[in-house]
C-alpha cells in the first residue's frame, strides 16, 4: 500500500511531469549466501531480504489519445531493507540482521485511464535497481565470522495497480 503525488503538464498530446511515490512494500524472499566460503561447515548459508518501504522521485513523459494516457518513466529509488544471515541445517534460524537503505535507480512506463475529470486508474511496470554492495552481520557467532560480510544484489520488477484524485 502506497501513494504519490505529481504534476503534469500536457501541450497538444504530449503530456510531462513528474511525481513522487512510496510505498510499503512487503517483498521476502531467501538464497544461499557464502556458496564459496571453502569451510564447508559455514558455505552455502541462507540469506533472506525483506523490504520494508520504497519510493520513487521520477520524470515522466507520455503521449495522451482521449482519454488514455501511455508513458514512460525514470529517475532515483530508494528501498530500505532488513537483511538476515541465517545458519543453515540448525535450528537457531536468524543468528544476524543488518538494516540498510539503499539508493539506486528505476524505468517503467504505464498507462493511465481517466474514468471522470477527476478519477483515473493506472496500470504501471517499474524495474528497481538497488545496486549491489556488502551488507555487513553485526554479531555473529564466532564460528561464522568468515561469512560477516556478503555482496547483495537488490534488482526488482514491480507491477502496480492504483487510482489517481486529480486537483486543479
Amino acid at each position: 500500500m502506497g501513494g504519490q503525488v505529481g504534476a503534469n503538464y500536457q501541450i497538444g498530446a504530449i503530456v510531462y511531469g513528474v511525481e513522487a511515490q512510496g510505498a510499503w512494500a512487503p517483498l521476502t524472499g531467501t538464497a544461499s549466501c557464502f556458496a564459496g566460503n571453502p569451510n564447508q561447515l559455514i558455505a552455502g548459508q541462507d540469506c533472506g531480504t525483506r523490504v520494508g518501504a520504497l519510493a520513487f522521485l521520477a520524470g515522466r513523459a507520455g503521449y495522451a489519445l482521449d482519454c488514455t494516457l501511455y508513458y514512460a518513466k525514470a529517475g532515483p529509488a530508494w528501498g530500505h531493507s532488513t537483511f538476515d544471515h541465517n545458519f543453515a541445517g540448525a535450528a537457531v534460524g536468524t543468528v544476524a540482521s543488518s538494516d540498510v537503505d539503499r539508493w539506486g535507480w528505476t524505468i517503467g512506463g504505464g498507462v493511465e485511464h481517466a474514468l471522470t475529470d477527476k478519477w483515473s486508474i493506472v496500470g504501471e511496470y517499474k524495474y528497481v535497481d538497488l545496486g549491489s554492495a556488502s551488507v555487513s552481520f553485526a554479531d555473529v557467532p564466532a564460528a561464522l565470522a568468515p561469512v560477516a560480510r556478503e555482496a547483495i544484489n537488490q534488482r526488482y520488477q514491480v507491477l502496480t495497480l492504483g487510482m489517481n484524485y486529480k486537483l486543479n
